[in-house]
């Protein structure tokens, strides 16, 4: 996964290695702003791109890159959609229907 972070016109490619319902963990090579909202557009696949309002609240060294954690203001459907899948899904095709694993 990948994402591009717009908090007062800057960019920010990142890694993220973790997630959940309502936020993730991720790596950069560079600072990201602590405690500012900004726009997060996050690839989920090959065709499912999330897009919403996220904060850095924590921010460690690993290595030579940084970790940072991000809450999510709100997620949108692509997000659970994902999450969901990954928490009760077993394949790649369970991603791609993802909607299914969405609770009733």
């Amino acid at each position: 996964l990948s994402m591009d972070l717009t908090p007062s016109a800057q960019n920010f490619t990142l890694h993220v290695i973790e997630l959940s319902e309502d936020g993730f963990q991720a790596l950069s090579n560079a600072a990201v702003p602590m405690n500012a909202w900004g726009q997060a557009k996050i690839r989920l696949g090959k065709s499912e791109t999330s897009t919403v309002d996220v904060m850095a609240v924590r921010d460690r060294t690993a290595g030579k890159r940084r970790l940072f954690g991000f809450k999510l203001r709100k997620p949108d459907l692509a997000w659970t959609k994902f999450v969901y899948a990954l928490r009760s899904g077993t394949t790649h095709e369970d991603l791609e229907h993802s909607t299914r694993f969405l609770p009733q």
